[in-house]
C-alpha cells in the first residue's frame, strides 16, 4: 500500500511513514474501555455519582421541594403578582416594553419547567404539583390583571 508522511511526536523533525487506510486494509479499532470516562466520577451500585447529582440538582431548581418549600413559595407567588400588576399597568398604558419587563419578572418558568422534569423522570406527584402551580399563576394573573383593570377604570 502506498505509505503517507506525516511530523512525528518524537524531538526529531525527520518524518516516520504511517500506512494509508485503504478499502483493502482493516481497520483495527480497540475494545470499549469498561473504566468510567471521567475519571473524577465515583461509581456506586451502577450509577454515576455526577449524574444523580446533576439530577438532584435539576430537581432542586425545577420543583419546590423542602427545606426551603415555604421560601420559594412565597418568592413565586410574590414575583406572579407584581408580574401580573407590572403586565396590567403596561396594557393599561399601551407600552409593550412593560409588558415584556412583567414577563421577565413572572416566575412561571420554574413550574414549567418542573412538568418538563418530572415527565422525563416519571414522577407523579411532581407533575400533579406542577401542573396545578401553572394552571393556578395563570389563573391568578388573569384574576390580578381583571382586579386591576376594574380598579383602572
Amino acid at each position: 500500500p502506498p505509505v503517507e508522511l506525516v511530523p512525528s511526536h518524537t524531538k526529531e523533525t525527520e518524518l516516520e511513514p504511517v500506512p494509508n487506510h485503504t478499502k483493502e486494509t482493516e481497520l483495527q479499532i480497540p475494545p470499549p474501555s469498561t473504566e468510567p470516562q471521567m475519571p473524577w466520577a465515583s461509581v456506586k451500585n451502577g450509577h454515576d455519582e455526577s449524574v444523580i447529582q446533576t439530577v438532584e440538582a435539576m430537581e432542586d431548581s425545577c420543583y419546590f421541594l423542602f427545606p426551603d418549600y415555604k421560601t420559594r413559595l412565597s418568592k413565586f407567588w410574590l414575583l406572579l403578582i407584581l408580574a401580573s400588576i407590572i403586565a396590567t399597568a403596561g396594557v393599561i398604558g399601551d407600552a409593550t416594553a412593560t409588558v415584556i419587563g412583567a414577563m421577565i419578572v413572572a416566575p412561571l418558568m420554574m413550574p414549567i419547567q418542573g412538568l418538563m422534569m418530572s415527565t422525563v423522570l416519571i414522577n407523579r406527584n411532581n407533575f400533579l404539583f406542577s401542573l396545578f402551580m401553572v394552571v393556578a399563576g395563570v389563573g391568578s394573573t388573569i384574576f390580578v390583571g381583571y382586579l386591576f383593570g376594574l380598579i383602572a377604570n
